[in-house]
């Protein structure tokens, strides 16, 4: 509940963020390395027992989902389970994370997540 005032919260905090930051993304990129040095989002979506399941994996062979990045989360791992496959997606923002990095950061996700299977 509460949903506009949280909303005019939100966008006062982004206006004094712009404030004490300016253009400057270097000053913005330094704050996120002092306060938040990894911020991730991890959003699973299951779709066995859903419409999807009864079309994999003939004529679906995969479902492919993409999540958006934002300030407080530049990278997020979107993962979806769909029979017994589990598929994943990595959004980063190219101002944290460096493009030669994404492909490391996913090697890593998917090393542990095929040690633990």
């Amino acid at each position: 509940m509460n949903v506009p005032e949280s909303s005019i919260i939100r966008m006062a905090g982004g206006l004094i963020f712009h404030r004490l930051f300016g253009d400057d993304s270097k000053s913005l990129v330094e704050f996120y390395r002092q306060r938040f040095p990894l911020c991730a989002g991890i959003s699973n979506v299951n779709l066995n027992g859903s419409l999807v399941e009864e079309y994999h994996p003939d004529p679906l062979l995969e479902y492919i989902r993409v999540s958006p990045t934002g300030p407080m989360m530049p990278v997020v791992f979107t993962t979806t389970t769909l029979g017994n496959q589990l598929h994943f997606g990595l959004s980063t923002r190219d101002s944290i994370v460096p493009p030669n990095d994404a492909p490391k950061l996913a090697d890593a996700f998917r090393n542990i997540v095929l040690q633990n299977a």
